[in-house]
């Protein structure tokens, strides 16, 4: 199976990752940015 990652985990990032998961591949998001999971 093909492995999917993104780098940086804004809205485009978050959309197509979601996309790519309902069609089966394992995905990975990563940002550099360590608070990214804490943004409003």
């Amino acid at each position: 199976m093909a492995k999917i990652a993104t780098i940086g985990c804004g809205f485009i990032s978050q959309s197509w990752a979601t996309v790519f998961a309902q069609f089966g591949y394992e995905v990975s998001l990563y940002d550099p940015v360590p608070a990214v999971d804490k943004r409003d």
